[in-house]
């Protein structure tokens, strides 16, 4: 949802403005300038950030290997033993982002 939104700002920007858009979305400007900069820059970002963009990409990888049928507990104990030193509730959150889910 935020990436659709942030497209539809980035379309229309040089018409509107960023403040009267997000004003219309659910969205804060700020959240848009802050998320904007991290784009053009990554290497801005926090480490937490840096990271758990690492380990989505880890989980989602796990996740479609595994026919997308394993949930949070799972994908935390395959990445433990891959090495990576992560809690539980990490992985349960980064799932709930892109709203992955463990099924049958």
């Amino acid at each position: 949802m935020i990436a659709f939104k942030k497209i539809i700002i980035e379309d229309h920007c040089s018409s509107f403005g960023v403040e009267p858009i997000c004003k219309v979305l659910p969205i804060a400007s700020p959240t848009y300038y802050k998320r904007a900069a991290f784009t053009r820059h990554p290497e801005r970002a926090s480490n937490s950030t840096k990271s758990d963009a690492a380990l989505r990409l880890e989980i989602n990888r796990f996740y479609d290997e595994n026919r997308q049928v394993y949930g949070a507990g799972n994908a935390w104990h395959t990445l433990r033993r891959q090495g990576h030193d992560i809690t539980r509730c990490t992985v349960e959150r980064l799932m709930r982002t892109p709203r992955l889910q463990g099924g049958l």
